[in-house]
């Protein structure tokens, strides 16, 4: 890495560190939506007297 003092706004490392930071924040918010989704989903059959089989995701 021999253009870390050539980074804008710090070096490439504190760069990759806080993307990195970023992206496993946007998986995790990502998946807790998901999921809140589909618990919403099934909340919702479960109300009508739905039965489902197994989900499989």
């Amino acid at each position: 890495m021999l253009m870390l003092q050539h980074a804008t706004d710090g070096n490439l490392r504190e760069f990759y560190e806080t993307s990195k930071e970023k992206v496993l924040h946007n998986f995790m918010d990502r998946t807790h939506r998901i999921a809140s989704e589909i618990t919403s989903r099934l909340k919702y059959l479960h109300s009508k007297h739905i039965i489902h089989r197994n989900l499989i995701i």
